[in-house]
């Protein structure tokens, strides 16, 4: 019901609504009349890049329609003129360049989806709960390009 000696996380973590506690998990869900959640997606999922929205998971399931991706997983980190660029990790299936996936891309995608910059990974690494760890994917990026930025 609340964390601990801590009402500022309960206050940042907890919501009141039509008087039940329910905990912001950043899932998007609706609730049927027999009691039963679904959730549809996430809040965090959908992004500013020049002023046009995209839905990063709808950026992942383009890159995984080209024949040789096996999974991608693309997250945003924010940049100052373009509101956010757009990083793909993909695993591969069979070798390709990143120029080459990048041209590939450009038949499936608008030129603002087209993601910032491609990385191949060979795995993504995965938080203690099994989720895809974004944050560590984030990380990951900015310590490669030297960028330091939080």
């Amino acid at each position: 019901k609340e964390y601990i000696n801590n009402p500022e996380q309960t206050r940042k973590a907890l919501v009141h609504f039509s008087g039940e506690i329910f905990y912001k998990s950043g899932d998007v869900a609706f609730r049927t009349e027999d009691d039963r959640f679904f959730v549809t997606g996430r809040t965090d999922e959908t992004i500013k890049v020049r002023g046009y929205r995209i839905n990063l998971p709808d950026v992942d399931s383009y890159i995984t329609r080209l024949p040789y991706v096996q999974d991608s997983v693309t997250i945003a980190i924010p940049h100052e003129i373009t509101e956010n660029q757009t990083i793909a990790f993909i695993i591969l299936k069979e070798e390709k360049t990143v120029k080459e996936i990048k041209q590939d891309l450009t038949r499936l995608l608008l030129d603002f989806q087209i993601p910032t910059a491609v990385l191949l990974v060979d795995r993504f690494p995965t938080n203690d709960s099994g989720k895809i760890d974004r944050s560590l994917l984030r990380d990951r990026y900015l310590a490669s390009t030297g960028d330091h930025a939080k």
